[in-house]
């Protein structure tokens, strides 16, 4: 078992770490961070949407999953990703939630 990490520290800061499993397998976790104390990049002025920009806080984010190489010039990438916002207003479900939680997936073809 191996294990690779990436770390990035700017206006965000970034901490990913792969496990190896095996040839075909990988697990994955990272871990974001992004301040906005002014509330100028986060925020859509929607009309169904009670926040009103800016929306100043810290925004966290976790997500987990596994890659999966069925072939060698495949990747599949489910994961399970939870966002948390500390700041005043409620960013997710249309301004009703400081949290969301997401499953996703995606597909990397090597040519």
């Amino acid at each position: 078992m191996r294990i690779n990490q990436s770390i990035v520290l700017e206006p965000k800061s970034e901490v990913t770490l792969f496990c190896t499993v095996n040839s075909k397998w990988k697990v994955r976790g990272r871990v974001e961070w992004f301040r906005d104390e002014e509330g100028t990049r986060v925020g859509l002025n929607q009309p169904d949407n009670p926040n009103k920009p800016p929306l100043p806080g810290n925004f966290v984010s976790f997500t987990v999953g596994p890659n999966d190489s069925p072939t060698p010039n495949l990747i599949l990438r489910p994961e399970l990703r939870d966002d948390t916002c500390d700041g005043v207003a409620r960013p997710y479900d249309v301004g009703r939630k400081t949290q969301q939680l997401m499953l996703g997936i995606d597909m990397i073809m090597k040519f």
